[in-house]
């Protein structure tokens, strides 16, 4: 399976050769990006446009710090699919096909490769992540790409274990970890190579403050394992906190098997029929009106990374349900109680009880880090490549 699999990657490889040779002598080949002095980063995470809000939250985060550093950078992006929407809600990336010749030569082209935001190092949801990462690293070994990860968590410490994710970790240049489990994970993983950060929707969320709800209770929740959630202990739940406008959140635009939309319909009729639903503006032209209907409640029960960290900064009180290792570090980064599945209403009504809201300085030190990581990163980069706008600019 190796051996095909280098086969294939070698067959890509001498098509965007051909290609290469095929466009040297045209206009935009000859107009190098050195006189440019323009740097060239390809963001190599592909699950850019899929359907959860959280990814653009922390997209937007990143582009809002690359503006006031004034680096000139042009960005590249190779997607599946959506890249009309995400052409117009984050307009700075160029977005490009996902079909592997493109990959070759948007990678050929860049500076360096960026592995930007989310949990690429994580096995609940399949290997998918993994499979993708793996043939990026490949082509980045073929090419003498540098590799970097910036505001990047750890799923499950046991994926690290896994040989691709092995190989990606000894080629990778430099972690920022964005929590301290996760970068003490890579940090251990790689030899020293990582540094902690924070997620980079934080800088977001320190510019644009999200709609708070008064006298509210909600519930944001996606599992891998549907144990992990009781219906009887929710309709419990739900009875206990009648006294309050209570609230269904919707973080995930596709209907995925134990996601949000899916376990909305397990709920009966009577429980739907005294709850409303608060979900982004899908089909939004920018942040602000994509998240515009997206309330967070007073308190919230959340099993969502970003859906907790944004109901954080609106000021809400919130309870994590620790469905993995990235759930269990941002509580333990923001303070949170947490409980390990909604099984026990009598569990999480206690924890309720006892939440705080999270302290805007507390937050606010959050997002310094995010963008003191951009910044180290930039620093960093510049110095592996010797590029004309490190001069300049930093």
């Amino acid at each position: 399976m190796k051996l095909l699999s280098h086969i294939r990657l070698l067959a890509d490889h001498c098509a965007f050769l051909c290609m290469s040779v095929a466009h040297k002598w045209s206009r935009s080949a000859r107009k190098t990006r050195r006189e440019e002095a323009c740097l060239i980063v390809h963001i190599g995470h592909h699950f850019w446009g899929a359907g959860n809000v959280g990814d653009d939250l922390m997209l937007a985060g990143f582009l809002s710090e690359l503006r006031k550093a004034e680096v000139p950078v042009r960005l590249t992006c190779c997607v599946p699919a959506h890249h009309e929407h995400l052409r117009i809600l984050h307009p700075e990336v160029e977005w490009k096909p996902y079909a592997m010749a493109g990959r070759w030569r948007a990678i050929s082209e860049a500076d360096c490769w960026l592995g930007l935001g989310g949990t690429p190092f994580q096995v609940d949801s399949g290997d998918w992540l993994e499979r993708h990462l793996d043939v990026e690293r490949e082509i980045c070994e073929c090419l003498n790409k540098p590799m970097y990860f910036l505001g990047v968590g750890v799923g499950n410490a046991e994926a690290l274990q896994r040989p691709k994710y092995k190989r990606l970790i000894n080629v990778a240049k430099h972690f920022w970890g964005r929590d301290e489990m996760s970068t003490a994970l890579l940090a251990e993983a790689s030899g020293g190579k990582a540094s902690l950060a924070a997620d980079m929707a934080n800088l977001f969320f320190s510019q644009h403050r999200p709609l708070h709800m008064e006298r509210s209770i909600g519930c944001l929740l996606h599992f891998e394992d549907r144990s992990h959630f009781s219906l009887e202990a929710f309709c419990d739940l739900f009875e206990r906190h009648s006294d309050q406008s209570r609230l269904w959140l919707i973080q995930e635009s596709r209907h995925l098997r134990w996601s949000e939309k899916a376990l909305w319909q397990e709920l009966p009729a009577a429980v739907q029929a005294e709850m409303r639903l608060s979900q982004p503006e899908w089909a939004a032209q920018n942040m602000n009106e994509l998240l515009n209907c997206w309330g967070m409640p007073e308190v919230l029960i959340s099993s969502r990374y970003h859906g907790a960290l944004m109901a954080a900064w609106s000021g809400s009180r919130v309870v994590i349900i620790a469905r993995n290792g990235k759930l269990a570090g941002l509580a333990r980064q923001l303070g949170l109680l947490s409980v390990a599945k909604l099984s026990d209403p009598s569990a999480l009504s206690e924890a309720i009880s006892r939440s705080k809201a999270v302290s805007t300085e507390s937050l606010m030190k959050l997002a310094r880090m995010a963008s003191n990581s951009v910044k180290e990163w930039l620093q960093q980069m510049f110095s592996q490549i010797a590029h004309p706008a490190y001069d300049r600019h930093i």
